[in-house]
């Protein structure tokens, strides 16, 4: 039972919570919300930043529009791909939290590409991200 409406929540939802893990460097939610490739691609750009003694802030300030631009079924694995608008502010910190680029007080609007996949043979509700990609 597919609804469009209740996906697109979820990706409302999910977008929020990854990008915070992400700028939060919590890769125990990361785990829960990502493939296994790119579980290993987050944490690999997590490490990076740390070890360059670096923390990226990032702040969604709202989520303006998903639109499902591809929807694939091989066998029971589903995959849906979206573009998300968002306003974001982005910054880079020293450790010391001195500046090192970006903004807090600046949105811009942001579009995404992410492609998100659930095996339908399952009862876990929770479709994975796979892929992440700009839709500029």
């Amino acid at each position: 039972n597919f609804s469009e409406i209740d996906f697109k929540k979820g990706v409302s939802n999910a977008f929020n919570m990854i990008v915070k893990a992400f700028s939060d460097s919590d890769i125990d939610t990361l785990r829960k919300l990502l493939s296994y490739d790119l579980l290993n691609n987050f944490t690999k750009a997590i490490t990076e930043r740390t070890a360059k003694n670096e923390i990226h802030e990032t702040k969604i300030s709202s989520v303006d529009k998903i639109e499902i631009i591809n929807v694939n079924l091989q066998g029971n694995i589903a995959n849906i791909t979206v573009i998300i608008t968002s306003n974001q502010s982005s910054v880079i910190k020293n450790i010391d939290g001195s500046l090192i680029d970006g903004n807090s007080d600046i949105y811009e609007t942001i579009k995404d590409k992410w492609s998100f996949e659930k095996d339908l043979s399952i009862s876990d509700p929770i479709w994975k991200l796979v892929e992440t990609d700009s839709a500029d």
